[in-house]
């Protein structure tokens, strides 16, 4: 028995050693105030704290971390405030895409078939397209004021009636018009295309990534585009092609890493990229070389299904299916 006990007691002590020491570099790296080292910190404390090590220190620390969180982790809790009731262009209307161009924003309701068509503002809102326009539509674009349309068949765009551009020959895809041209992720054939414009007419489509390039697109969700373009995929990992090759992001100095994104917005006119994360109920803004600056994080942002930001990038408009809503930018 005495040699039980002893035993349990050499361990006991063991694990207060090393507890006590982990301690200690958790309170060191907190005390450096650094984004890097408070996260490094949180993790160490929470290890400690779940490993069941009690100490009037580690609970002072924990304290402190729970305080100090939101200041060190640059995230910021924002009131979102309503931009647009979109049920009042169209009964019933659930949003789930928006497209913009020259500041107009095309709001597509994909189950019922449906366009609103508004200024960033909130303003000037009308029908863009109903059903009979919109048959077999799968996603939507914009450009220079113009509404285009992915359909079963090919590409349309869309006005008074819609003329078919560009028949299909490729398999589930997602379409971006930037600077007159059309990019396109095929996710069946893990190819990006590019159909070239003029502002009139669209030529053939031409393969866009790199010679060499081999890509899997299965599980990529949005896109967007700023010169180069930004892919981001179901499991979260976001990928920037420029000039045909890629470069993953490796969203440095985040906290809590994206599992299930729902967006990404940004610009060629823009500083940073967006990362709609609704499951968290947060924003992720990125620097251009995914750097992680700062979150937003409201409790209606976990009923938003897309994004965009204003040209002078101090307002952030969610889709939140009936609603456009906003709230003010500060990074």
């Amino acid at each position: 028995m005495s040699v039980f006990f002893g035993l349990k007691q050499k361990k006991l002590n063991e694990f207060n050693l090393n507890s006590e020491a982990k301690l200690k570099i958790a309170i060191e790296n907190y005390e450096l105030k650094t984004r890097e080292s408070f996260i490094k910190s949180k993790e160490i404390a929470e290890s400690l704290k779940s490993d069941g090590y009690k100490n009037e220190k580690l609970e002072d620390l924990i304290k402190k971390i729970n305080e100090s969180e939101s200041e060190l982790l640059g995230e910021t809790k924002v009131e979102t405030k309503e931009l647009l009731d979109l049920t009042l262009q169209v009964n019933g209307f659930n949003g789930r895409h928006i497209s913009v161009t020259d500041k107009v924003l095309f709001v597509y309701d994909e189950n019922e078939k449906n366009i609103i068509k508004l200024d960033i503002n909130g303003k000037s809102a009308s029908i863009a397209a109903k059903k009979e326009l919109l048959d077999g539509t799968k996603g939507i674009g914009a450009y220079d004021g113009r509404l285009f349309t992915l359909n079963d068949d090919g590409i349309y765009e869309i006005s008074s009636e819609r003329k078919k551009l560009i028949d299909a020959d490729w398999g589930n895809s997602l379409i971006y018009l930037y600077s007159a041209n059309i990019y396109m992720v095929d996710k069946d054939n893990n190819k990006i295309y590019r159909f070239s414009g003029n502002g009139k007419q669209f030529g053939d489509k031409s393969e866009w990534l790199a010679p060499g390039v081999e890509a899997d697109f299965s599980k990529v969700i949005d896109m967007t585009i700023d010169g180069s373009i930004w892919i981001v995929t179901s499991s979260g990992k976001i990928i920037k092609y420029t000039n045909g090759n890629p470069n993953q992001i490796l969203l440095g100095g985040i906290v809590k890493q994206i599992e299930n994104p729902t967006a990404i917005y940004t610009n060629e006119n823009l500083k940073y990229a967006y990362v709609l994360d609704s499951s968290e109920g947060r924003v992720i803004v990125l620097e251009k070389n995914g750097q992680f600056k700062i979150q937003y994080v409201a409790e209606e942002i976990k009923n938003a299904k897309d994004l965009v930001i204003s040209e002078d990038e101090k307002k952030l408009i969610l889709l939140t299916g009936p609603k456009l809503s906003y709230f003010e930018l500060n990074n």
